[in-house]
């Protein structure tokens, strides 16, 4: 689990100036490891979905709220793998052939 393995920030703040959301279980990480982790990434973690969240991360069992906010407001939806990504970190999660350049993956969800 990534609550036991130490990780350190070098160079610039990847997350700098974006604004996540967390809604549901990720698999690998609880919120409070989640959220700590994009905060010693420069980003910020708030509680609901607004104008100015640059990413909704979704785990499984989602809030339908948060959901419908962020497809209403067209904020992009990462799962724990895209966070990895956008990050930098490899987590050992990500198909080989899906990691296509340095765009994190992306959910399309309908409700």
């Amino acid at each position: 689990r990534l609550e036991d393995q130490p990780v350190t920030a070098q160079g610039p703040a990847p997350l700098q100036g974006m604004t996540f959301v967390i809604t549901g279980t990720l698999p690998s990480m609880s919120r409070e490891a989640a959220t700590a982790l994009i905060q010693q990434y420069g980003g910020k973690v708030t509680g609901s979905v607004s104008k100015n969240t640059t990413y909704l991360v979704v785990g499984d069992k989602p809030g339908a709220n948060k959901l419908t906010a962020a497809q209403r407001l067209g904020v992009p939806m990462l799962d724990e793998a895209g966070l990895r990504q956008l990050i930098g970190e490899s987590g050992g999660k990500a198909d080989a052939g899906s990691n296509t350049g340095n765009t994190p993956s992306q959910l399309s969800m309908s409700l």
